[in-house]
């Protein structure tokens, strides 16, 4: 993965030979086909906003710990549910002194569990769908002065 370009470079190759000694050292073959996948679609930046997570009957607390104008990461104690889940997140964005409450339509694109020394949590990749243009700047504008 690359910061300065923002994707990740996929090849194969076949391992010519392997040599131990004077020095460790591997020799490759030219790779034929090369992958480049770009990472993210908009920038992100870290936050930490409390959020309210709606899923089908039942509605959760969580906490949305990076956020961009397709999508964000979110934390949250309980299962949501799982890749392609639908959801509303409803969250407040501090914008100009004043604080906008939004709600965003998502899809959850990945999920991961992880255990810690106060308990277990889940990590959440959201993909944002159907946002509006006001959304959008919303989103921009907090972005842009944090």
């Amino acid at each position: 993965y690359s910061d300065e370009l923002n994707c990740s470079i996929l090849f194969s190759v076949q391992v010519l030979s392997l040599i131990d000694k004077p020095l460790a050292h591997v020799y490759l073959g030219f790779p034929v086909f090369i992958a480049k996948d770009e990472a993210r679609k908009a920038q992100r930046v870290a936050t930490s906003l409390i959020a309210t997570i709606k899923s089908s009957s039942k509605s959760l607390a969580g906490k949305i710990i990076d956020l961009s104008i397709s999508g964000c990461k979110l934390t949250a104690k309980d299962v949501i549910g799982q890749a392609d889940t639908k959801l509303l997140l409803v969250t407040k964005l501090s914008i100009d002194g004043s604080d906008k409450i939004i709600q965003l339509k998502g899809t959850i694109k990945s999920q991961l569990a992880i255990q810690r020394a106060d308990g277990e949590f889940y990590e959440y990749g959201i993909s944002f769908n159907e946002i509006t243009s006001e959304q959008k700047g919303n989103i921009e504008h907090y972005i842009n002065n944090i």
